[in-house]
């Protein structure tokens, strides 16, 4: 069996996981109702802006990670590429379905907040939590290194902040976060035997 054939399998294992887990989210909307209402009613005090400041930072963290700290590298950067191939896709897939659900913001819905979304700018999944695993993914793929896992981290803190702001349910968040670590690997997982021939053909030019 091909290199390419394993790759695509492993990759459709990965979309099959996302079929079943995204899909399934939605059936804990009733607990995770209660859990939003819950957790907004405590009224924690977030810093305004902070949730795009820990958004900014996970994508320049993989901006950084995809350069490298010492030089420049063919395969890194190709690599990166590929990650962010999946990055993208991951967030146009949750923008799509978001236009197919149609699922309510909790702070119309269930509460009604003045900082909540506009109408029509619907809850499932949470495009931030999707964006920020999908990047935190992203920088796993490039650098296995333990201290990756501080990416996953912020992206947890993202989208707990989407709940405590009143933005997003719970389930909005583990559908985004679902979506976002399972596309990005299973399009860096289709593209990566394309690796080793675009790297030697980059190495050599140079």
């Amino acid at each position: 069996m091909t290199a390419a054939r394993i790759s695509a399998q492993k990759a459709g294992i990965w979309l099959l996981i996302a079929l079943i887990l995204v899909p399934s989210a939605l059936l804990l909307k009733g607990v995770s109702g209660d859990l939003y209402v819950s957790i907004v009613e405590l009224d924690i005090p977030v810093p305004s802006r902070l949730t795009e400041i820990l958004m900014l930072g996970l994508i320049a963290a993989f901006g950084l990670v995809a350069w490298g700290f010492r030089r420049l590298e063919a395969r890194r950067i190709i690599v990166a590429v590929m990650a962010g191939i999946g990055i993208i896709t991951a967030y146009l897939l949750s923008e799509a379905i978001k236009i197919f659900l149609t699922q309510e913001r909790p702070c119309r819905e269930l509460l009604i907040l003045d900082d909540c979304p506009a109408v029509g700018d619907w809850s499932f999944p949470s495009n931030h939590a999707t964006i920020a695993f999908a990047v935190a993914t992203g920088i796993m793929i490039i650098t296995t290194n333990r201290w990756a896992l501080l990416a996953y981290l912020a992206a947890l803190a993202i989208g707990a902040l989407r709940i405590a702001t009143g933005a997003h349910f719970p389930h909005d968040v583990l559908g985004g976060a679902v979506l976002g670590i399972c596309i990005t690997v299973a399009v860096y997982l289709l593209l990566s035997p394309l690796t080793t021939p675009l790297t030697r053909r980059f190495t050599a030019k140079g």
